[in-house]
């Protein structure tokens, strides 16, 4: 009788390996690529996937100083094609001008219109505002835009 050798599987397991792949498909080991081209992809992913992070934390804690705080104090709609929103604005420097957005919802919060206004420098630092914002549809409810304001 002929033993195997040691470099051949014998049969039993070689069937066996052989049945497995039919079954499940070949196995995925790291040290299987032939080429470095999934390592390549794995590792490009987890550099973008950390990059969009640091985005993503970057613009949901804004920037350290914000400048400007806009508190609601009321809106009301004239008409149908008009809505007055009125705010107070809290700057820390009140010699910065700001933009800042303004918008008008309906009554399924869909957007029917949005203005830009202009809040020059002034000497006191809070003062309020009244806004006009027209609408292409009857507006319920009026607010400023949350991160919707700039320096100027």
């Amino acid at each position: 009788m002929s033993r195997p050798r040691p470099d051949q599987p014998d049969d039993a397991a070689a069937a066996r390996e052989r049945y497995l792949e039919r079954r499940y498909g070949r196995a995925n080991n790291a040290r299987d690529t032939t080429d470095g081209r999934s390592r390549t992809a794995w590792a490009l992913s987890s550099v973008v996937a950390v990059v969009v992070g640091a985005v993503a934390v970057y613009l949901a804690l804004g920037s350290s100083e914000p400048g400007i705080t806009l508190s609601q104090a009321s809106y009301s709609t004239p008409s149908d094609s008009l809505m007055e929103i009125t705010v107070t604005a809290y700057r820390e420097d009140p010699s910065q001008a700001w933009t800042c957005a303004f918008e008008a919802l309906d009554a399924s919060r869909a957007q029917v219109g949005v203005v830009l206004v202009d809040i020059p420098p002034s000497e006191q630092a809070s003062e309020v505002l009244t806004v006009e914002v027209p609408t292409l549809a009857r507006g319920e409810i009026g607010r400023a835009v949350d991160n919707g304001c700039y320096p100027a």
